[in-house]
Protein backbone atom coordinates (compact mmCIF):
# COMPACT_ATOMS: atom_id res chain seq x y z
CA UNK A 1 0.00 0.00 0.00
CA UNK A 2 2.95 2.92 1.19
CA UNK A 3 4.63 1.44 -1.78
CA UNK A 4 1.83 2.06 -4.43
CA UNK A 5 1.45 5.57 -2.84
CA UNK A 6 4.65 6.42 -3.25
CA UNK A 7 4.93 5.24 -6.75
CA UNK A 8 1.28 7.58 -7.96
CA UNK A 9 2.74 10.80 -6.18
CA UNK A 10 6.28 10.12 -7.94
CA UNK A 11 4.65 9.69 -10.81
CA UNK A 12 2.56 13.01 -10.81
CA UNK A 13 5.87 14.96 -9.60
CA UNK A 14 7.58 13.49 -12.82
CA UNK A 15 4.85 14.34 -15.01
CA UNK A 16 4.33 17.97 -13.43
CA UNK A 17 7.90 18.32 -13.42
CA UNK A 18 8.49 18.01 -17.19
CA UNK A 19 5.86 20.06 -18.17
CA UNK A 20 6.64 22.77 -16.34
CA UNK A 21 10.15 22.30 -17.69
CA UNK A 22 8.83 24.00 -21.01
CA UNK A 23 11.16 26.65 -22.64
CA UNK A 24 8.46 29.02 -23.49
CA UNK A 25 10.99 31.78 -23.98
CA UNK A 26 12.99 30.16 -26.57
CA UNK A 27 9.48 28.91 -28.10
CA UNK A 28 8.35 32.56 -28.90
CA UNK A 29 11.68 33.53 -30.15
CA UNK A 30 12.19 30.84 -32.62
CA UNK A 31 8.21 32.00 -33.51
CA UNK A 32 9.01 35.81 -34.13
CA UNK A 33 12.00 34.35 -36.34
CA UNK A 34 10.18 32.11 -38.40
CA UNK A 35 7.69 34.95 -38.78
CA UNK A 36 10.15 37.49 -39.40
CA UNK A 37 11.79 35.44 -41.85
CA UNK A 38 8.74 34.50 -43.64
CA UNK A 39 7.95 37.91 -44.55
CA UNK A 40 10.96 38.05 -47.06
CA UNK A 41 11.00 34.64 -47.95
CA UNK A 42 9.50 35.56 -51.29
CA UNK A 43 12.22 37.44 -52.58
CA UNK A 44 15.16 35.10 -51.14
CA UNK A 45 14.20 31.61 -51.80
CA UNK A 46 17.06 30.45 -49.68
CA UNK A 47 15.59 31.53 -47.03
CA UNK A 48 13.05 28.85 -47.10
CA UNK A 49 15.84 26.79 -45.70
CA UNK A 50 16.43 29.01 -42.52
CA UNK A 51 12.88 28.67 -42.02
CA UNK A 52 12.90 24.76 -42.21
CA UNK A 53 15.49 25.00 -39.78
CA UNK A 54 13.15 26.97 -37.43
CA UNK A 55 10.87 24.60 -38.30
CA UNK A 56 12.65 21.77 -36.87
CA UNK A 57 14.14 23.73 -34.27
CA UNK A 58 10.99 24.49 -32.68
CA UNK A 59 9.68 20.58 -33.01
CA UNK A 60 12.55 20.28 -30.89
CA UNK A 61 11.86 22.68 -27.91
CA UNK A 62 7.92 21.40 -28.00
CA UNK A 63 9.06 18.18 -26.62
CA UNK A 64 9.26 18.72 -22.69
CA UNK A 65 13.00 17.15 -21.33
CA UNK A 66 14.65 17.39 -18.90
CA UNK A 67 17.75 15.29 -17.80
CA UNK A 68 18.21 12.26 -15.54
CA UNK A 69 20.35 14.98 -12.38
CA UNK A 70 17.94 17.80 -13.24
CA UNK A 71 15.18 15.76 -12.32
CA UNK A 72 16.40 14.13 -9.33
CA UNK A 73 17.27 17.73 -8.32
CA UNK A 74 13.85 19.11 -8.70
CA UNK A 75 11.72 16.45 -7.11
CA UNK A 76 14.55 16.30 -4.26
CA UNK A 77 13.35 19.70 -3.18
CA UNK A 78 9.39 18.67 -3.17
CA UNK A 79 8.07 19.04 0.67
CA UNK A 80 6.19 15.29 0.20
CA UNK A 81 9.61 13.39 -1.27
CA UNK A 82 11.19 15.26 1.90
CA UNK A 83 8.25 14.22 3.92
CA UNK A 84 8.95 10.18 2.35
CA UNK A 85 12.88 10.61 2.85
CA UNK A 86 12.41 11.29 6.55
CA UNK A 87 10.61 7.94 6.69
CA UNK A 88 13.43 6.14 5.35
CA UNK A 89 16.01 7.72 6.62
CA UNK A 90 14.40 6.77 10.30
CA UNK A 91 13.89 3.58 8.95
CA UNK A 92 17.26 2.52 7.05
CA UNK A 93 19.73 5.08 7.98
CA UNK A 94 22.73 3.16 6.13
CA UNK A 95 20.97 3.63 2.58
CA UNK A 96 19.43 6.86 2.50
CA UNK A 97 21.56 9.10 3.64
CA UNK A 98 20.04 11.89 1.33
CA UNK A 99 17.35 13.15 -0.35
CA UNK A 100 18.80 12.15 -3.94
CA UNK A 101 18.98 8.73 -2.94
CA UNK A 102 15.40 8.30 -2.32
CA UNK A 103 14.20 9.94 -5.48
CA UNK A 104 16.47 7.88 -7.61
CA UNK A 105 14.96 4.92 -6.32
CA UNK A 106 11.41 6.32 -6.91
CA UNK A 107 12.33 6.73 -10.38
CA UNK A 108 13.87 3.23 -11.16
CA UNK A 109 10.87 1.65 -9.60
CA UNK A 110 9.07 3.34 -12.30
CA UNK A 111 11.32 3.81 -15.16
CA UNK A 112 13.75 1.09 -14.21
CA UNK A 113 11.79 -1.27 -16.80
CA UNK A 114 9.11 -0.96 -19.02
CA UNK A 115 6.13 -3.98 -17.85
CA UNK A 116 4.49 -5.99 -20.35
CA UNK A 117 1.71 -5.54 -18.29
CA UNK A 118 0.79 -3.02 -15.81
CA UNK A 119 0.81 0.92 -15.86
CA UNK A 120 3.91 2.88 -15.79
CA UNK A 121 4.33 7.19 -16.96
CA UNK A 122 5.57 5.15 -20.29
CA UNK A 123 2.65 2.92 -20.79
CA UNK A 124 -0.23 5.30 -19.79
CA UNK A 125 1.55 8.06 -22.35
CA UNK A 126 2.19 10.58 -19.81
CA UNK A 127 6.32 10.84 -20.41
CA UNK A 128 8.83 8.66 -22.74
CA UNK A 129 12.48 7.45 -21.50
CA UNK A 130 15.04 8.73 -23.52
CA UNK A 131 18.62 8.46 -23.88
CA UNK A 132 21.93 10.29 -23.40
CA UNK A 133 23.60 9.86 -26.95
CA UNK A 134 21.41 7.95 -28.73
CA UNK A 135 20.40 11.27 -31.13
CA UNK A 136 24.35 11.89 -31.05
CA UNK A 137 24.62 8.81 -33.55
CA UNK A 138 25.84 9.60 -37.09
CA UNK A 139 26.31 5.97 -38.34
CA UNK A 140 25.02 3.45 -39.88
CA UNK A 141 25.35 -0.13 -40.38
CA UNK A 142 26.64 -1.05 -44.45
CA UNK A 143 23.41 -3.67 -44.45
CA UNK A 144 21.02 -0.84 -42.97
CA UNK A 145 21.48 1.62 -45.65
CA UNK A 146 21.72 -1.01 -48.64
CA UNK A 147 17.86 -1.61 -47.79
CA UNK A 148 17.28 2.51 -47.61
CA UNK A 149 16.92 2.70 -44.38
CA UNK A 150 17.26 6.07 -42.69
CA UNK A 151 19.52 7.25 -40.12
CA UNK A 152 16.58 8.21 -38.04
CA UNK A 153 15.34 4.58 -38.90
CA UNK A 154 18.51 3.06 -37.28
CA UNK A 155 18.15 5.22 -34.08
CA UNK A 156 14.27 3.84 -33.52
CA UNK A 157 15.23 0.48 -33.82
CA UNK A 158 17.76 1.60 -31.41
CA UNK A 159 15.17 2.69 -29.37
CA UNK A 160 13.56 -0.56 -28.99
CA UNK A 161 16.49 -2.64 -28.54
CA UNK A 162 17.04 -0.40 -25.27
CA UNK A 163 13.63 -0.55 -24.07
CA UNK A 164 12.29 -3.41 -24.73
CA UNK A 165 15.79 -5.84 -23.99
CA UNK A 166 18.43 -3.97 -22.60
CA UNK A 167 15.93 -2.01 -19.62
CA UNK A 168 13.24 -4.88 -19.91
CA UNK A 169 15.89 -7.68 -19.11
CA UNK A 170 17.71 -5.81 -15.90
CA UNK A 171 20.63 -4.82 -17.77
CA UNK A 172 20.91 -1.48 -15.46
CA UNK A 173 23.86 -0.96 -13.32
CA UNK A 174 21.78 -0.24 -9.82
CA UNK A 175 23.64 0.43 -6.30
CA UNK A 176 22.84 -3.36 -4.61
CA UNK A 177 21.56 -1.08 -1.53
CA UNK A 178 18.57 -0.68 -3.45
CA UNK A 179 17.35 -3.42 -4.61
CA UNK A 180 15.20 -4.58 -1.83
CA UNK A 181 13.32 -1.01 -2.26
CA UNK A 182 12.39 -1.38 -5.47
CA UNK A 183 9.59 -2.70 -4.55
CA UNK A 184 9.47 -6.11 -7.38
CA UNK A 185 12.13 -8.86 -7.52
CA UNK A 186 15.04 -6.83 -9.60
CA UNK A 187 18.67 -9.12 -10.55
CA UNK A 188 20.98 -6.79 -12.23
CA UNK A 189 22.69 -8.71 -15.20
CA UNK A 190 25.19 -8.28 -17.19
CA UNK A 191 25.13 -8.09 -21.27
CA UNK A 192 27.81 -9.41 -23.30
CA UNK A 193 28.89 -9.46 -26.87
CA UNK A 194 27.00 -12.24 -29.23
CA UNK A 195 30.22 -13.91 -29.66
CA UNK A 196 31.79 -13.98 -26.22
CA UNK A 197 32.35 -17.17 -24.44
CA UNK A 198 31.42 -16.14 -21.03
CA UNK A 199 27.67 -15.13 -22.16
CA UNK A 200 24.73 -16.88 -20.24
CA UNK A 201 25.98 -17.75 -17.37
CA UNK A 202 25.26 -16.91 -14.58
CA UNK A 203 24.18 -13.43 -14.52
CA UNK A 204 25.82 -12.73 -17.64
CA UNK A 205 23.21 -12.78 -20.81
CA UNK A 206 24.73 -12.63 -24.67
CA UNK A 207 23.46 -9.98 -27.14
CA UNK A 208 20.56 -11.74 -29.40
CA UNK A 209 21.95 -13.35 -32.18
CA UNK A 210 20.50 -15.67 -35.38
CA UNK A 211 20.84 -18.93 -34.70
CA UNK A 212 20.30 -20.95 -37.67
CA UNK A 213 19.26 -24.21 -35.96
CA UNK A 214 16.22 -22.47 -33.88
CA UNK A 215 14.62 -21.37 -37.35
CA UNK A 216 11.28 -19.25 -36.06
CA UNK A 217 12.35 -19.51 -32.56
CA UNK A 218 14.37 -16.64 -32.66
CA UNK A 219 15.03 -13.88 -30.26
CA UNK A 220 12.25 -11.39 -30.77
CA UNK A 221 14.61 -8.79 -31.81
CA UNK A 222 16.08 -11.24 -35.03
CA UNK A 223 12.40 -11.58 -35.54
CA UNK A 224 11.42 -8.00 -35.94
CA UNK A 225 14.67 -7.46 -37.86
CA UNK A 226 13.27 -10.55 -40.43
CA UNK A 227 10.44 -8.77 -40.60
CA UNK A 228 11.90 -5.47 -41.28
CA UNK A 229 14.02 -6.90 -44.26
CA UNK A 230 11.48 -9.40 -45.13
CA UNK A 231 13.42 -12.70 -44.52
CA UNK A 232 12.01 -15.97 -44.10
CA UNK A 233 13.09 -17.49 -40.97
CA UNK A 234 11.69 -21.13 -42.13
CA UNK A 235 14.47 -21.45 -44.24
CA UNK A 236 17.79 -21.38 -42.68
CA UNK A 237 19.70 -18.56 -43.80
Amino acid sequence: MQQDAERVKARGLVYRTVQQNSKRDEIEKTLKEIQALASVSNSHPAIQQIIQGHHEKLAQLNQNTIGWADLVEKLSQDPDIQHIFNYYKDLVPGVFREVKTLVQVLLVRDVGRRPHRGNSLETLGLTAVGYQGLNAIGEMPVEWADQRFTLADWRDFLKICLDHHVRDGGYLSIDVDWLNWLGNKFTPKYLLGPTNPDGNQGLNRKWPAYQKSRKMRQHRLVRLLAHVFQIDLTVAV
